[in-house]
């Protein structure tokens, strides 16, 4: 089997979860592709595409300085740039890097879009030194031949560590390895200490350093028991519990255990259709599957369930989700004062990626832009809502089987597709068998706990930005700053619930049609429910306002025009060089009268809350009546005639008075382009503090900089053994002394 070795190191900008910095592999060095981002500040140089390249490039070098090779050694190299005029320029940094011949082949071409707005990326591949694959062998004999090494058949992980970083070998655990990289990262925070922190700056950072020393504590410890349902219940909830681990066979390492089959398992077409990512490596919550309490759910009925019964439970599914968006980001209204800026924080990629999803901008004068969406209250509950309800629906509702383990996924896959052409009612009624097979009596599926806990933590991270900017603020007058632990036990319920009922829906024989609205789309009174009058309220007179003052501007322009003709022809000047010129500006100024409202403007959903949902049953109601009255005796599909189509919900969508040809819209700004303008604008320091404008200096504290963790590095050290539920109640000590 061939070997690759991950290749880590802290002089280049950390990776994201789902990728490495490079990869060594058969005397190779693959290295991701790099941008110009500072690895001290994880920010985007400023500056042009020359020091960006700049940047890049030094990256990439200490990338493979760190694995054992050198920028001399490169062979090959991807260039992409979002505009071909920075060719010249960045091409004259590339030369002053690759002077010496050979020249490694290249490959340069434009793209639409790069991550976090830069403009050029660049990827290579690099072949080892000589004798680097000597030098990282003699490392790992030298550490088999350790007093603690084990036997062959259950060897431990060898790792060769240096100055510049990692060398894994394959056989190493990811806990080992999390370890290590939480272990290095200590290091640099404690080397970067900073004594200028605010009391309000201290608190958050100690929460944020409680999390990550929850999951780096974690990190080895052995399986737990499963623990009885009533233990479950008595427990505290600001505790959490290890559910269900269980040892893969063949694993000797004790950090290297399965808890549940993740989503690499899945197809592929499965995985690229509904990729979701954390937003935070450090916190390792996903891979530790954190788990509160759980609800526990009734068994399965032998027949089919209503309509209403359906109707009912999405009903629950809504009102819980707004419940969970009111109570945990609704303290505050941002609207108050202009220097709140949450869009100038830094959200992740992810976070970003579901707001284009569900949201759009409304960019009629004094509508707000993107700014509305987290600034106006109740919009950003919806907002909050609306990226809840669509992940539900591509993470929940849209895969095969919720919990099932990778057997049972490829057998209901394997069913998809060999009935691929077949009737979808003779489909459903095939996999409504299968799901019932694999469910049995139970309520849930094998795994279920599991993958709630996983999306949990996911979800949980993809939200942590705006808390933590929420929560660093003061609460209003009367009202307190809700529970972290209360709001992962409450989104771990909301998940569960959504689970159970995406269950439910594969047990039934039915076929269940989701249409998600597209921001943009015309409100239709027969589709959609309309919520949060006041902002459509306020964005249609917004444009009518604004209307009115083009009217009038153009009635004076008119009027002015209309005036120095009539001068002229009475002077006699009608048919001279001017003359004619002010007759062809009066004719100019005739034609471009504003358009009425009604030509160019409709009512559009600005936020997608919640999709349109339909129920399509297969033969008449006589015949949903006899099996109702007798569940085991089953009509067969072939002898029901016909099909019925019931609606379970409407569309939910906030609406705006926006413009019909959006393309010519010049008002209109990308999310990307707004974000990189506020965060240009309202820059957030180190500290995680806003920095000096023109006028005032605005301090807001946001999830703490990597600087400050400093403060509890020897506290990270003294949990580093504790398991999850201990460090959970040390997060809670430290959150009740700071407060």
């Amino acid at each position: 089997m061939v070997q690759k070795e991950v290749v880590l190191t802290d002089k280049a900008p950390a990776p994201l979860p789902f990728y490495s910095q490079a990869i060594k592999c058969q005397g190779m060095v693959y290295c991701s592709g790099s941008i110009g981002m500072d690895p001290v500040t994880n920010k985007v140089i400023e500056g042009g595409v020359a020091d960006r390249t700049t940047q890049a490039l030094n990256n990439l070098a200490a990338i493979l300085e760190a694995a054992g090779s050198s920028i001399d050694n490169v062979v090959k190299v991807n260039v992409f740039l979002t505009n071909m005029e920075n060719f010249a320029a960045m091409n004259k940094v590339y030369e002053s890097f690759f002077s010496k011949n050979p020249k490694p082949v290249r490959t340069c071409v434009a793209v639409y879009q790069l991550p976090l707005g830069t403009d050029v990326e660049i990827e290579l591949t690099a072949h080892l030194r000589p004798n680097s694959e000597t030098n990282s062998a003699n490392i790992q004999d030298a550490m088999r031949s350790t007093p603690n090494s084990r036997s062959s058949r259950g060897r431990a992980p060898t790792v060769g560590e240096g100055e510049e970083g990692f060398f894994v070998d394959q056989a190493m655990s990811r806990a080992e390895l999390r370890r290590r990289q939480a272990e290095a990262a200590l290091q640099r925070l404690q080397a970067a200490q900073d004594e200028t922190w605010t009391e309000t700056q201290l608190k958050i950072t100690e929460e944020n350093l409680g999390i990550l020393m929850n999951a780096v504590s974690s990190i080895d410890a052995p399986p737990a028991r499963s623990r009885s349902r009533a233990q479950s219940q008595s427990r505290s909830r600001a505790q959490f519990q290890s559910h269900g681990q269980k040892r893969s066979r063949g694993d000797s390492d004790a950090g290297n255990f399965r808890i549940a089959p993740d989503e690499d398992s899945r197809p592929l077409f499965k995985r690229l259709r509904s990729a979701i990512a954390s937003t935070e490596e450090a916190n390792n919550l996903v891979t530790r599957n954190p788990q509160p309490i759980q609800i526990h759910y009734e068994q399965q009925p032998l027949k089919d369930r209503d309509d209403n019964w359906f109707v009912g439970m999405f009903e629950k599914l809504f009102d819980q989700t707004s419940n969970f968006a009111e109570k945990f980001f609704l303290i505050h209204d941002l609207n108050s004062e202009d220097w709140y800026q949450p869009w100038a924080q830094k959200f992740s990629p992810e976070f970003l990626h579901w707001t284009r999803q569900v949201a759009e901008e409304d960019p009629s004068p004094g509508n707000g832009s993107w700014d509305d969406l987290l600034r106006d209250t109740t919009q950003r509950k919806y907002f909050v809502m609306a990226i809840l309800v669509r992940i539900f629906h591509e993470m929940i509702f849209n895969i095969d089987l919720w919990g099932a383990d990778p057997q049972q996924k490829e057998l209901l896959l394997g069913i998809d597709r060999a009935f691929f052409n077949r009737e979808g009612f003779a489909r459903t009624a095939l996999r409504s068998e299968t799901v019932c097979s694999i469910v049995g009596r139970g309520p849930v599926t094998q795994y279920f706990y599991q993958e709630v806990a996983t999306l949990t933590a996911q979800l949980f991270l993809l939200l942590k930005p705006l808390t933590d900017y929420l929560y660093a603020m003061a609460p209003p007058k009367g009202t307190v700053i809700p529970s972290i632990v209360d709001q992962y036990q409450a989104l771990h319920d909301l998940v569960s619930n959504a689970a159970y009922l995406s269950i439910c829906v594969r047990l039934s024989p039915t076929i269940f049609f989701w249409v998600d609205v597209t921001p943009g789309t015309y409100y239709d009174r027969d589709d959609h429910t309309f919520l949060d009058i006041r902002s459509w309220t306020q964005s249609k007179q917004n444009v009518v306002d604004f209307y009115n003052s083009q009217v009038l501007e153009h009635k004076n322009e008119l009027a002015i025009a209309e005036n120095v003709v009539k001068d002229l022809e009475a002077q006699g000047k009608g048919n001279t060089r001017r003359g004619r010129a002010t007759r062809q500006r009066l004719v100019e100024i005739q034609t471009v009268a504003p358009k009425a409202l009604i030509y160019e403007y409709r009512a559009m959903a600005k936020i997608s809350v919640w999709p349109s949902i339909k129920r399509f049953k297969p033969g008449s109601a006589e015949d949903e009546k006899k099996e109702r009255e007798d569940p085991g005796n089953k009509i067969p599909l072939y002898k029901k005639n016909g099909s019925r189509e019931f609606e379970v919900s409407k569309g939910a969508i906030v609406v705006y008075y926006g413009k019909t040809n959006r393309r010519n819209d010049e008002r209109r700004l990308s999310l990307a382009e707004f974000v990189r303008q506020k965060q240009k604008e309202w820059p957030v320091d180190a500290e995680g503090d806003l920095g000096l404008t023109m006028k005032t200096a605005i301090p807001v504290a946001v999830l703490a900089a990597s600087v400050g963790y400093w403060v509890l590095g020897e506290q990270v050290k003294e949990k580093l053994g504790f398991d999850f539920g201990s460090a959970v109640e040390f997060v809670g000590d430290l959150m009740s002394r700071v407060r």
